[in-house]
């Protein structure tokens, strides 16, 4: 018979998925007693409570029901009743720390300046369930993330076949293992050989039989992302080359509705999506209401998935004015006669709005009867050339044909360009300026657009709903409880390391609206930006200016003076754009404001005073939306830091913080004392809290807009002001890391010979903190982020966020991610964008931008762009998109390399594993036009360029925290020759990619620093004896006047 033990094993095996049956008994056995210790742990603890509790009973009973114990005194004095017993009533495990670990932050976070009104416990409580929370949604995500298998060791001596086809999920595969020997894990390697045959056989049929309308569908057996697979193994390489063969075959696959996955095995442990739809891009054209809908299995392991031609109506469109209505000859004049013509009495912002209203009535009016039809106005142009083109080869024109012949030309041109000009503004493609019409681009543009944002359905309560009443009221709900504010007192904080404004700034910021300043602002607005409720855009507005103005600078000045916008003046649309492929939930969606043109006026004059005075009150830590600041200055410091901390083996811990939706989730109270601490008067709250406590927002739902609601918290996001605004907001979280080193409570990394300390960098709500490994450290980053949601509702998402450790042991490393509730982080990662403490000499580090490029061209087919329309969307696009890495990396020349491949072979019409004819030699292509070019950027030169800017900032830049960083490390200033020594090899890529700039082009070696010339000012940091040359080892003499 078997023992109980075996028995117990047998039984853990038969509950688990095979993978993790694999494991030896002697596993089995160390996690069953490490399972039996903790028990063991947790219940002494719970003894141990119970009898601190009834010591306190007894206690309290003694001293009589008036007095208190110990254990019920907080710091700040008495609180009104037992935290022990709440503690023993809480619903969480009672052998948690969480109340005490919560008394402790609270405590620390008074030592930092927080000050409340409400009881101390109410605080602590609050803190508990903040603790709460953040647990339980890092345990749901683990528990999402463990079922996304990718590649582990196998822990197999011996394959066999079967457990192979497990795997796979079916028999038509090849395999090589190597088994496992020892500790050593095995490896097996898992392809399927004939799916590149059949990708090359489709296109082949594809181009056999022409373009026209295609539509290819059935069971690939392969998947495009790691979204797509959940449960098994996935093959990047088979991935890839199922990309490549949709890319190449100009197939759109369009997004599945109603499931995410289209196949499933039996006990349900892994499931993918392998069936789908591929339509080109004539298909989508023809059908453009296509949509793939997922099915009802029943028994099968394949859902059926459906492809439907249907539209819904989601309800009236709101106006939008269109940039070619500009262009009409008789435009102008009926704008001028209709706005004259509306007498409206009342004040100038009444007055504004009531004419924009009833123009947009007008407008509507116009189009229909005068502009409108413009595709039937062509045809019937062309119709009549058509008739007097066959009428001239039997007889004469008179000449009142020849006349109209030229008319009809004269009106399919002007149609024509009004047409591109529509399909222009609606593809929403901002790289063309100019070349040819590319409608067909267009038709895909917008149609691919519409697919990506456009919403069939919407996942509510995990089910599945498509009914456009329930949809539309359930988006419009959502939204309304996420700007909805919950009133309670919260903590203010004293913060008395913060920069304030001085008279002067403060009265520049509320001197009178100018005529000059207002026409300033309307300039600054982008003109071909989506319009918001009142239906124009500042394209309108700028050319109508000189009609408008009037109204507009009263509207202008009247806020100025009062402080009021008038009633829906400050209303607003949010657009939902994707975060993902085939978004199933709201918070798959990033939201964005469409702002009005009256407020959006009055915000951009506000921001434009802002940011003036902004750069004397933000820390340098702070790289985001100032002036002469950039992303890149954090990026530079971060890999500073990182490699210094690696080259010293100094034990460094980097905590990467990421906020939950922290525009959506700015509290204006607390807002409105970060202002007053600031030093704003009390005029310009004013203005700020009218801005905040306005707007109203109503949320379009495939273009048609959901009911009205007003905002009670949060920034908007395309809101002018809110980038600024949010600054002030940061800065409270910076007040709080210096209030903690001051405190002693936090220390963070140093760096150079001066040892100068960095604790934090910011961007915005991107933030990332530095520290020495310590559990104090990590026990203050806890308290801050704790303090700042508690005083400004801004929440970290601490799944998102990671934990980093240089020169730390693993498993403390571990112990500290899991206090924070986030997770262990593996060197290099990404911070704003860019591989922090990566080498940029590996490829790998490269591929971002290399995806990137291939995402692109797997959207465009170059079919449906002329040759033209190629070389500009490959100056305005594909040329830039390296721009960000090449701001700071430098890069290997197999990635040069690679990355012109991708460009040649783009702009002569082939995709990038395609060869194709090039006619013109590449360094010929890269010259100027007027040398006889394209100019298309030669990407070598291009990186030693914006590399290059870094030299002239070094000298220019003295203050910036990025050169005090470069200073304390390499003594930059204090050397006067780049020429002269060579820069040490202990130094970082970055820095030696900055020194040896001269010598990177041989012909013209020494071109940044021959093309610089000093310009003397106080003559601090000029020697007198290099700066006027010729004088070789003899005296000079100096005239001098003395009276």
């Amino acid at each position: 018979m078997k023992d109980s033990r075996q028995e117990q094993i047998e039984e853990e095996r038969s509950t688990q998925p095979f993978w993790e049956g694999l494991a030896s008994d002697n596993e089995i056995l160390q996690s069953r007693v490490e399972r039996f210790a903790r028990e063991r742990k947790r219940k002494k603890q719970m003894e141990r409570q119970m009898k601190i509790i009834a010591k306190a009973k007894r206690c309290r009973r003694k001293k009589g029901r008036n007095q208190t114990t110990p254990l019920q005194e907080i710091s700040t004095g008495r609180v009104t009743y037992n935290l022990q017993q709440k503690r023993a009533n809480s619903e969480m495990d009672p052998g948690t720390n969480c109340w005490r670990e919560a008394e402790e932050l609270w405590s620390v976070g008074k030592q930092l300046g927080l000050v409340s009104s409400i009881n101390a416990e109410d605080i602590i409580e609050r803190l508990v369930k903040m603790e709460k929370r953040d647990r339980a949604e890092l345990a749901n995500q683990k528990l999402a993330e463990a079922a996304k298998k990718g590649k582990e060791e196998s822990k197999l001596e011996v394959c066999d076949e079967r457990v192979l086809k497990a795997i796979w999920g079916g028999d038509n595969f090849k395999w090589v293992a190597k088994p496992a020997q020892g500790r050593s894990g095995g490896i097996i390697c898992i392809w399927c050989p004939g799916k590149r045959v059949l990708w090359r056989e489709l296109i082949d049929l594809m181009t056999t039989c022409g373009e026209g309308n295609w539509c290819i569908a059935g069971d690939f057996n392969a998947i495009r992302s790691r979204e797509e697979k959940k449960g098994r193994c996935f093959d990047e390489g088979a991935m890839r080359e199922f990309s490549n063969f949709i890319c190449e075959a100009g197939l759109k696959d369009m997004p599945l509705i109603g499931r995410k996955f289209t196949w499933y095995k039996a006990d349900g442990t892994a499931m993918s999506r392998l069936d789908r739809f591929l339509v080109s891009t004539d298909f989508l054209i023809n059908f453009p209401e296509l949509t793939q809908k997922g099915l009802m299995r029943d028994l099968s392991d394949h859902s059926p998935i459906m492809l439907v031609n249907s539209s819904k109506d989601w309800g009236p469109r709101p106006f939008r004015s269109l940039d070619c209505w500009m262009e009409h000859k008789e435009f102008k004049a009926f704008i001028q006669e209709k706005w004259n013509n509306y007498i409206i009495n009342g004040w100038g912002g009444f007055r504004l709005k009531e004419k924009l209203k009833r123009l947009k009535n007008d407008l509507k009016k116009w189009n229909r009867e005068v502009f409108g039809h413009v595709d039937k106005k062509i045809e019937e142009a062309r119709i009549e050339i058509k008739r007097l083109d066959v009428k001239v080869d039997s007889t004469y024109l008179t000449e009142i044909e020849i006349e109209k012949r030229k008319a009809c030309f004269q009106e399919v041109w002007e149609w024509s360009r009004a047409r591109d000009s529509i399909l222009f503004q609606k593809s929403r493609q901002k790289w063309l300026q100019e070349g040819d019409a590319n409608s067909k681009y267009f038709h895909g543009c917008i149609i691919r657009k519409r697919k990506q944002n456009g919403l069939i359905g919407i996942r509510k309560n995990n089910e599945w709903i498509e009914d456009v009443p329930e949809v539309k009221g359930f988006i419009k709900e959502y939204f309304e409880r996420k700007f909805d504010e919950e009133e309670w007192d919260r903590p203010d904080i004293e913060l008395k390391n913060l920069n304030q404004l001085c008279t002067k700034e403060n009265n520049s910021l509320i001197s009178e609206f100018s005529e000059e300043e207002i026409y300033e602002a309307i300039q600054c607005c982008n003109g071909n930006k989506s319009p918001s409720p009142d239906g124009f855009n500042f394209a309108f507005i700028k050319n109508m200016w000189p009609i408008l103005k009037e109204d507009i600078v009263a509207f202008a000045k009247e806020f100025w003076a009062n402080g009021k916008l008038v009633k829906r003046s400050n209303a607003s649309f949010i657009v939902l754009f994707p975060k993902k492929e085939n978004p199933q939930g709201l918070g798959e969606f990033r939201p964005i404001s469409l702002i009005g043109c009256m407020y959006k006026i009055i915000s951009k004059i506000l921001a434009n005073r802002l940011s003036k005075v902004l750069p004397s009150i933000i820390n340098l830590n702070q790289s985001a939306f100032i002036g002469g600041r950039q992303i890149a200055n954090g990026i530079v410091v971060a890999n500073e830091v990182i490699h210094e901390a690696k080259r010293r083996k100094r034990s460094t811990l980097i905590f990467k913080a990421d906020f939950e939706k922290a525009y959506d989730s700015v509290n204006w109270e607390f807002f409105n004392r970060m202002m007053e601490k600031f030093g704003f008067c009390r005029k310009w709250r004013m203005w700020i809290r009218e801005c905040l406590s306005t707007a109203t927002v109503s949320v379009l739902v495939n273009g048609s807009p959901t009911e009205e609601f007003h905002m009670k918290k949060g920034l908007r996001q395309g809101d002018p002001l809110a980038p600024f605004l949010f600054l002030l907001v940061a800065e409270a979280l910076n007040g709080l890391i210096l209030k903690a080193k001051e405190e002693n409570l936090y220390k963070g990394t140093v760096v150079g010979a001066e040892e100068m300390e960095i604790t934090h960098l910011q961007f915005a709500d991107d933030s990332i903190f530095f520290c020495e490994a310590s559990e104090q450290n990590v026990q203050t980053i806890k308290c801050v982020l704790r303090c700042f949601e508690l005083i400004s509702g801004l929440k970290v998402n601490y799944f998102k966020s990671a934990l980093y450790g240089i020169s730390v042991e693993t498993q403390k490393v571990n112990e500290w991610a899991e206090k924070l509730n986030c997770v262990r982080g593996v060197m290099p990662f990404k911070y704003l964008g860019i591989p922090v403490g990566a080498n940029s000499r590996r490829i790998s580090t490269w591929m971002p931008v290399v995806d990137c490029l291939r995402r692109k061209l797997s959207s465009w087919k170059c079919e449906s762009l002329s040759f033209g329309g190629r070389i500009i969307l490959l100056n305005a696009v594909l040329s830039s998109i390296p721009v960000y890495f090449f701001s700071t990396l430098r890069a290997p020349k197999k990635v040069l390399k690679l990355l012109s491949l991708i460009q040649r072979r783009f702009m002569w019409g082939g995709a990038e594993d395609k060869r194709t004819i090039a006619w013109v030699r590449w360094d010929q292509v890269c010259k100027s036009r007027k040398m006889g070019g394209l100019g298309v950027k030669d990407l070598n030169s291009f990186n030693l360029a914006l590399l290059g800017k870094w030299r002239w900032r070094l000298l220019w830049e003295r203050d910036a925290l990025w050169n005090r960083v470069v200073e304390a490390k390499y003594q930059v200033h204090k050397k006067r020759d780049y020429e002269g020594e060579d820069v040490k090899a202990s130094s970082s890529e970055w820095w030696k990619a900055i020194w040896r700039l001269d010598r990177e082009i041989v012909s013209k070696e020494g071109w940044i620093q021959t093309g610089l010339e000093k310009v003397l000012g106080e003559g601090n940091d000029t020697s007198f004896c290099e700066r006027f040359g010729g004088m070789e080892g003899g005296t000079v003499g100096v005239e001098v006047e003395v009276e």
